[in-house]
């Protein structure tokens, strides 16, 4: 039994478990958050979501495919970018990396995508508190080149996230979410290296998002 994965806001389509909302802006409204980076913008109404929560934030998004709700990311002052932010090696972890079980160690000894997009990097080392959200095709590329711009404080994010992949398939798929491109094994390393560690990943995961955060 599939799980209703597509769901609207104000008449956007996004694909969020229908309890994002609830979670997502007691975290957004605590944090006081500056900038945010989003990858994989998607049909837009979970950027127009982020907007709403926080109207004074600057958001920075980024797809590879440009749809017509675009349009209304743009008048509601959300800066969409239609292009690849990162270099070739993001190809080295595909979307169905969980589904594939590839090995952690190739993954690690696999060179870390690069942020090559020059308005990405100005907006990131803009001062503020900044808050990454990977939600593009390559998430745990995009996670583990974009831990390494956090500073203190900081927040990084990514979706359809499971710790494990058996977790995913005993207490995940068909419950509550249907997707798993990114489990702990292979972020673990750019979170240990970059000091991260979890915020309120119990309630988060219920949603299917991995919540990090830079201590130093």
């Amino acid at each position: 039994m599939s799980v209703a994965n597509y769901i609207l806001y104000k008449g956007i389509p996004l694909q969020q478990n229908p309890s994002y909302e609830a979670v997502f802006k007691d975290f957004l409204l605590k944090q006081n958050f500056t900038h945010i980076l989003e990858i994989g913008t998607g049909e837009g109404g979970f950027t127009l979501f982020l907007r709403d929560t926080l109207p004074n934030v600057k958001i920075l998004s980024y797809d590879l495919v440009y749809r017509a709700a675009h349009e209304s990311l743009k008048q509601a002052n959300i800066d969409v970018h239609i292009a690849q932010a990162f270099d070739k090696n993001i190809d080295n972890t595909d979307w169905d990396i969980c589904y594939k079980q590839i090995d952690v160690n190739t993954v690690n000894a696999s060179p870390v995508p690069e942020l090559v997009d020059s308005f990405a990097k100005q907006f990131l080392a803009e001062p503020g508190k900044k808050l990454i959200l990977c939600d593009g095709g390559h998430k745990v590329g995009e996670f583990n080149c974009l831990a390494r711009y956090l500073n203190r404080g900081d927040f990084i994010m990514a979706h359809d996230y499971a710790y494990t992949y058996d977790q995913f398939t005993t207490s995940i798929k068909d419950k509550f979410w249907d997707w798993c491109e990114i489990e702990e094994k292979y972020i673990s390393k750019s979170s240990e290296e970059n000091n991260l560690v979890f915020y309120n990943q119990l309630v988060f995961e219920t949603v299917a998002w991995v919540c990090k955060t830079r201590l130093a």
